[in-house]
């Protein structure tokens, strides 16, 4: 578009030549810049970079950035194209990298900057002159815009619903409008009168756009029921399916359930809304079916009624609600897990029915939490106890619940004797060392029991045991003591 303003905006009647030409020349300028800097910009990033003063690299790449955007202005073309010429190709070097952890912080800046000079463009005048106006071309704007994408969205063979969904999360106007618009009114395809309507509609638009966004999944769901469910093609066993698991949407991990399901043979069927994913999975032999999974009639065509667990991996809350709701209805015996994002989720999927909701963010503080107390030679029993814990009571102790049940303290744990096992590999320092020699006893109060070696074991090995490479030693003693005695056996302490 930058590279037709010139010609959109021409003051003169231009013949077809010199259209082509003034083409030509606008586009040949682009390719020869697009080149010059292909060549010449890694030559200079690496004097830069050899340099080895973060301010020079910092501030040379501004200076290129601005340099490219002046050599642009200067053949006639903008300002922008030129930057963002000089953006491509710093984005593909070798130095992206640093480029970018250097100017993120100014980018912030000029964004904030860029914004704030958007507003106070605005023409208060005119917008208070001229209400309903704007409040018309605002709405026609979002309306034509959301009805495009329905139509490239339907087109793509995706559900009303989320065509609806893409549109009305779109439908508001682009900042780097803003951008063109001004270039367009330099040019004298814009009165002054008509960019401050568009200035202030555009505005309008992305102050609007968070309702919107807001708004979308009660429309969606409200206009979906009028697009009848397309069927599924059953097969036989499809038509047969009889204490399955229902997967509702095919991304990781919907693809990691299926495959453990199938390697211990339960049946399943899958729901995905992806039309490119079902294409290749079905080609894959996949049992996968095109559809909506809140639709009760897709419910329906995955045998909801004779299912036996329903697993939503889909990070969609609405939907999940409103399937988990219909699933439940149809099925009240179906055993439903819920995979969520949000804490404010829980509560409400388990009023609606939800047998175990799987909240992200609390699955991965319990691998920490796991991680931890084997550091500190916690026994597994009493690990997996203490997550049994958490997770039978609907992780309350992370959500600071007062009534979150309480855990074993880990000052008991740790009093309690431990027996664990430490192997001696080649680059062990005490390979080849009598026990005698090492006084494990006398500086961790840890004890070795035995000597596993060779498949055989050596029960109550004497000082004069030789420690060799490949053996097992089992220590007993504290969780203290035996921490001790492994540090002193791989050598991190001194004996």
């Amino acid at each position: 578009m930058f590279l037709l303003l010139p010609i959109l905006g021409a003051t003169e009647p231009l013949s077809f030549k010199e259209i082509i030409l003034k083409m030509l020349f606008a586009f040949g300028t682009l390719a020869g810049l697009l080149l010059l800097a292909k060549f010449l910009m890694p030559k200079i990033m690496y004097i830069l970079a050899g340099i080895r003063l973060r301010e020079a690299f910092t501030t040379g790449t501004i200076l290129i950035l601005l340099g490219t955007a002046y050599l642009t202005h200067s053949f006639g073309l903008s300002f922008a194209l030129g930057a963002f010429i000089a953006g491509l190709i710093l984005a593909e070097s070798e130095y992206n990298s640093q480029i970018i952890s250097d100017i993120l912080p100014l980018k912030d800046t000029f964004n904030s900057i860029f914004f704030v000079s958007v507003g106070m463009l605005l023409n208060l005048e005119l917008v208070l002159e001229n209400p309903l106006f704007i409040l018309i071309v605002t709405a026609a704007v979002i309306i034509f815009k959301s009805f495009i994408i329905t139509i490239i969205v339907l087109f793509l063979r995706y559900p009303l619903r989320i065509a609806l969904l893409t549109a009305l999360g779109l439908s508001q106007i682009g900042e780097f409008a803003f951008v063109l618009s001004q270039a367009g009114s330099k040019t004298g395809l814009f009165d002054n009168q008509l960019y401050n309507i568009f200035l202030a509609s555009s505005i309008f638009t992305m102050i609007l756009a968070p309702f919107l966004i807001k708004l979308a999944p009660k429309l969606a769901f409200a206009s979906s029921s009028l697009v009848p469910v397309r069927e599924n093609g059953e097969d036989e066993e499809t038509k047969n399916l009889t204490g399955q698991v229902v997967i509702a949407g095919f991304g990781l991990n919907g693809k990691n359930l299926a495959r453990v399901l199938k390697q211990t043979g339960i049946r399943y069927i899958v729901t995905e809304l992806n039309p490119d994913t079902v294409k290749i999975e079905k080609a894959n032999n996949e049992k996968i079916i095109f559809g909506d999974i809140s639709k009760e009639e897709v419910l329906h065509q995955v045998h909801i009624e004779n299912a036996s667990v329903l697993v939503f991996t889909i990070s969609d809350p609405i939907t999940t609600r409103r399937s988990l709701y219909t699933a439940k209805r149809i099925n009240p015996k179906i055993f439903t897990v819920v995979r969520t994002r949000y804490l404010n989720e829980i509560e409400e999927l388990k009023k609606l029915g939800a047998d175990a909701v799987i909240p992200e963010e609390f699955e991965t503080s319990l691998e920490i939490f796991r991680n931890v107390l084997e550091r500190y030679h916690i026994p597994l029993n009493v690990i997996m106890q203490q997550t049994s814990i958490l997770r039978s009571e609907s992780y309350s102790l992370l959500r600071n619940d007062e009534s979150a049940a309480s855990f074993i303290h880990l000052d008991e744990i740790l009093a309690q004797g431990l027996t664990e096992t430490f192997f001696v590999n080649q680059d062990n320092p005490n390979a080849g060392r009598l026990l005698s020699e090492i006084h494990l006893r006398e500086h961790s109060d840890a004890t070795i029991i035995a000597i596993v070696r060779d498949g055989k074991t050596i029960s109550n090995p004497t000082g004069k045991q030789k420690i060799l490479i490949n053996d097992t030693l089992v220590i007993t003693g504290t969780h203290k003591s035996v921490d001790a005695a492994i540090n002193i056996l791989s050598g991190s302490a001194n004996d």
